[in-house]
């Protein structure tokens, strides 16, 4: 439904082609008649649509990630319960060594041993209670079954099915807290210490690596042999409690072990020594999520709609391209179109979860696709709005977000039905519309766009002209960090799309 008209401007073509052709240059003047005969003229309108939409639950999607998270947490606003887990592979370099093999310290049956291995979760960001109790246990993955490159795997992947039997995996289960009240106070506040979650694991796991090492070689050149031949990774499944979410920036393996060496006065001494492996935004991750929704959120009367990371809740709208392409305006060009969502003003004091930075707006057929080929925002199909949340001299925050132009997306969805349903230049309104109807029912979701939580990545250089830095995005992910908006809409209709005509008139 057309709401109102804003403006409406007739420009003379006749000024136009006068302007043009005293320029004295032929070409030009004659592309100015061509284009724009004097005897016709260009009328623009700008008019606003409604448009409607829903809270609709996140499906499993292409995992793929650079950060993890785990723990469990209830939003204190809405009274959602998410879980994260994480699989991680581990990276080693292809100069990768160790000790000359009649260097190690060796067991009763003369092969080197191992005197300690860790796991370490190193974090900086959390959320929720840092002195909640909780679980962690750690799980070998088989070597047979690890990740690969090839696959792309979901946030709901069974990851049972990669993981060595009890038998014969290393498997370990400690409790923690984000907060480590094992280490003073005065050390773990500062700002200069890195939080890690250490998670012992045996020492026969350890004595394994080193001997595999030493047998196998080549299995250590690099991080695909280590990770398919050693060891697949390890999956981090919480395993008890709620309250707190840690973000996992990195992840080491760390054996520890002695070998024999020499000081520089030439005497025997033995030497503490030590192996690391990370597992980075480098490596392959996979992130599992767990969400519990309340049904009230989901409420189609409420007015307003949820986003809600990460993969919890997000918004569907359906675009009114009936409105906005029929009757008089079937052959007006759209010069542009602009799509406003303003997020509900919150009432509760409760700590929230933060606001997306951005949105993602894609065609609701085409979520998996984006995601599953690494794509980016097009300008045609899909487009990224950020959170206004800084003010200005000039202008206040609107912690909104805003897609200045999505008319290409409208243009593109009434060029697609037209081409579909086999509309002609002849056909009446009448017509055209029996066409339409039959081509929408065979695609249903033809006018939907969801809204989705997404993070950027950006390179950042330096304009060569003012030597202002210029960021720019590189890549768009699935958001797996904790957040929550509500938008205006729902059953009130409260959100605007403004879109802006031009035609010309004889």
């Amino acid at each position: 439904m057309q709401v109102k008209t804003l403006l409406y401007v007739s420009l003379l073509s006749a000024a136009f082609g006068s302007l043009v052709a005293s320029c004295g240059d032929e070409t030009v003047s004659n592309l100015g008649i061509d284009v724009m005969p004097r005897q016709d003229s260009v009328s623009t309108a700008q008019l606003h649509f409604p448009v409607s939409t829903r809270t609709v639950r996140t499906a499993s999607t292409v995992a793929r990630t650079n950060s993890s998270w785990l723990g469990a947490v209830i939003d204190p606003e809405t009274g959602a319960r998410t879980s994260n887990d994480f699989v991680a592979q581990f990276y080693v370099p292809e100069t990768f060594r160790l000790p000359n093999l009649d260097k190690m310290m060796t067991g009763a049956d003369g092969q080197p041993v191992a005197d300690s291995c860790f796991l370490n979760i190193y974090h900086g960001e959390y959320f929720g209670d840092s002195l909640a109790a909780q679980k962690v246990t750690v799980w070998e993955v088989d070597t047979a079954r690890t990740l690969s490159e090839v696959v792309n795997y979901s946030t709901q992947t069974d990851v049972s099915q990669l993981l060595l039997p009890a038998g014969k995996a290393e498997r370990q289960t400690v409790s923690y807290s984000v907060f480590d009240q094992t280490r003073p106070q005065s050390l773990v506040q500062g700002n200069a210490y890195y939080r890690r979650l250490p998670i012992p694991l045996s020492q026969a796991f350890g004595t394994r690596l080193l001997r595999h090492y030493y047998a196998q070689p080549a299995h250590f050149a690099n991080s695909y042999e280590f990770a398919h031949h050693v060891c697949g990774g390890f999956y981090f499944r919480h395993s008890g409690g709620i309250g707190a979410m840690l973000k996992s920036d990195f992840v080491t393996l760390d054996v520890y072990f002695r070998y024999r060496s020499k000081t520089a006065s030439g005497a025997d001494t033995l030497v503490n020594g030590s192996q690391r492996f990370t597992a980075t935004d480098e490596i392959i991750q996979l992130p599992r999520v767990e969400n519990r929704v309340p049904d009230a959120m989901l409420d189609a009367s409420l007015p307003y709609t949820y986003v809600k990371s990460p993969l919890a809740l997000h918004t569907e709208a359906t675009l009114p391209i009936d409105d906005i392409v029929g009757g008089v305006h079937f052959n007006d060009t759209i010069n542009s179109a602009s799509l406003n969502l303003r997020t509900v003003l919150e009432e509760t004091n409760e700590k929230r979860l933060p606001k997306p930075n951005m949105l993602l707006l894609v065609r609701a057929d085409q979520v998996d696709h984006f995601f599953a080929h690494e794509q980016m925002p097009d300008g045609v199909t899909s487009f990224v709005a950020a959170l206004d949340n800084h003010s200005t001299a000039n202008s206040k925050a609107t912690y909104g977000y805003r897609f200045d132009n999505i008319g290409r997306l409208v243009a593109y969805l009434r060029e697609e039905r037209n081409r579909g349903a086999g509309v002609t230049v002849g056909d009446t309104e009448t017509e055209r519309k029996v066409k339409w109807r039959a081509w929408e029912q065979a695609h249903p979701n033809w006018n939907k766009v969801v809204l989705l939580p997404v993070t950027g990545e950006y390179s950042k250089t330096t304009d060569a002209r003012t030597g202002n830095p210029v960021r720019t995005l590189v890549r768009v992910m699935n958001a797996f960090d904790l957040s929550s908006v509500r938008l205006e809409g729902g059953a009130t209709g409260q959100v605007d799309l403004s879109v802006v005509y031009s035609r010309f008139k004889k």
